[in-house]
């Protein structure tokens, strides 16, 4: 079908946008513990730590964690306890998975627009940290980001599970 097709390139680029972020997390993954590193020995050996570091470090774990959760669902690499789910027959399994899914799109699409909003309202107000000078809003911008793309990536998995279901593809996007 045309739909499909669609949602498979639609999918391709959900991919690579996920694949993107969860780089980026890395990158700024790796500049945090440099910046922990240097922030604890110069707190160590000079008794003089890096003025802000605090805020610094609180803004770069913003950027980290949900960097990755798209990556993760993507690959489906989140926990998954079906203990009792594995017992049931295949249509319910399948009726169950579309309900984790649009739960899970619920919650996504209610915390995007809250972080809208409150990215909004810290740039009304312009919030800044207390050690340096940074406003709060940008990094809220870019969790509203990365929760966006994880939201696109539920939604990828979920029309390719009806795909499955439908036509008994294989999941992923292969024929």
């Amino acid at each position: 079908m045309k739909l499909f097709g669609v949602a498979r390139t639609a999918g391709r680029i959900i991919e690579r946008a996920a694949s993107l972020i969860s780089r980026i997390g890395s990158g700024v993954l790796a500049v945090l513990m440099f910046f922990t590193a240097v922030d604890v020995a110069l707190r160590y050996f000079f008794n003089s730590p890096i003025p802000g570091g605090y805020e610094i470090s609180s803004f770069m774990m913003a950027i980290v964690i949900p960097s990755g959760l798209a990556l993760c669902a993507l690959r489906k690499g989140h926990i998954n306890v079906d203990v009792l789910t594995m017992r049931l027959p295949q249509r319910i399994q399948a009726a169950l998975g579309y309900f984790a899914d649009l739960t899970t799109l619920g919650i996504l699409c209610f915390i995007i627009w809250q972080s809208v909003k409150y990215s909004s309202l810290l740039y009304e107000s312009n919030t800044q940290a207390a050690g340096v000078p940074v406003p709060h809003y940008p990094f809220v911008i870019v969790v509203t980001i990365c929760f966006i793309v994880f939201a696109l990536v539920v939604i990828r998995n979920l029309i390719d599970s009806i795909r499955h279901s439908a036509h008994g593809a294989k999941s992923g996007g292969e024929e």
